[in-house]
């Protein structure tokens, strides 16, 4: 077995092995580079998807907020931002901030909203007022009540 060995290499055969070299290691690294992109961003939407999971949870297993009250506690919280969160456009833009953030599954921002809706929300009916009785003449305070008639 012999070795073709020139003496002086042909450049433009060096250069061409060189060029498709590194074509190859570029082409490995971006197909490294964007796998490791994708299992990133799927790591993160799934911790992602199960934080606000969690939050979801915690919110309906709440003995205060969640379970059966869950519908009063959410409509509290609504009319709170409907009273409180600014014109059309900015109640609209809250909604979305905390629906896009995962915020409004937050069991601490609702419990927030749910604590203001029952302090200002709509008020306990006023009780009703006893009837002061008619005023009393001296002589019927005196004598009680006899009608003009004698004693028996």
């Amino acid at each position: 077995m012999s070795l073709n060995y020139q003496a002086k290499p042909n450049h433009a055969a060096t250069q061409a092995f060189a060029q498709k070299a590194l074509e190859f290691h570029l082409a490995q690294v971006t197909q490294s580079v964007e796998k490791a992109k994708t299992e990133i961003e799927d790591s993160s939407r799934q911790a992602w998807s199960q934080m606000r999971d969690g939050w979801r949870n915690e919110f309906k297993n709440d003995r205060q907020l969640g379970g059966n009250r869950q519908n009063t506690t959410l409509a509290g919280a609504s009319t709170m931002i409907d009273q409180f969160g600014g014109s059309d456009t900015q109640r609209a833009e809250l909604r979305r901030v905390l629906s896009v953030t995962g915020a409004g599954d937050n069991i601490n921002v609702i419990r927030l909203l749910s604590n203001i809706a029952k302090v200002l929300g709509e008020g306990k009916p006023v009780p009703a007022s006893v009837p002061k009785p008619a005023p009393v003449s001296r002589k019927t305070q005196r004598y009680g009540n006899s009608n003009g008639a004698g004693a028996s």
